[in-house]
């Protein structure tokens, strides 16, 4: 999994997510690259990126958007071509 939108919902995600031993959260991403260090380093999350390159990252299939709502429809349509 890869989560885009590293504001304070993506806490919830990121603890839900250890919940659930099928679920591997590989990388977060935001368009604030330093936002999305600190929350990768709280987290424990191997990858902190930018949208663009979780999109191209072949080992993520499945992306959560918790971007603004502006720009969600976006993100979302970005990640459905990328075939996530």
């Amino acid at each position: 999994i890869g989560i885009i939108g590293c504001g304070a919902i993506s806490n919830a995600y990121l603890l839900a997510t250890k919940r659930f031993p099928v679920l591997s959260v590989k990388a977060v991403a935001d368009i604030d690259l330093a936002r999305a260090k600190a929350k990768a380093e709280e987290h424990g999350v191997p990858v902190a990126c930018t949208p663009d390159e979780l999109l191209a990252d072949g080992d993520i299939e499945l992306v959560i958007n918790l971007t603004i709502p502006n720009a969600h429809y976006a993100v979302s349509k970005a990640a459905l071509e990328a075939g996530k």
